[in-house]
């Protein structure tokens, strides 16, 4: 996840999904980014928008697909 001024980075579970707490809510809008190693080629995919920090909530980027865009196996990462 990255804001205006920081860069947070965590690991997802076993079915692709992730949380990073405690991110800042005075950075500005939330960018995430997420990225695989499949077969030696990395493979990067980003939300389809920013958005806005909940303050003591969750910000739910929904789902967030690698490569071209379209949902494939393994290529689809929930972000939450």
């Amino acid at each position: 996840i990255l804001t205006d001024f920081d860069l947070f980075r965590t690991t997802t579970l076993a079915d692709g999904s992730f949380s990073v707490p405690d991110l800042p809510t005075v950075d500005g809008d939330l960018f995430a980014t997420v990225s695989i190693l499949i077969g030696g080629f990395r493979v990067t995919g980003e939300a389809a928008q920013a958005l806005a920090p909940v303050p003591g909530g969750i910000t739910d980027f929904g789902d967030i697909f690698l490569g071209g865009g379209a949902p494939c196996d393994p290529c689809g990462v929930a972000g939450r």
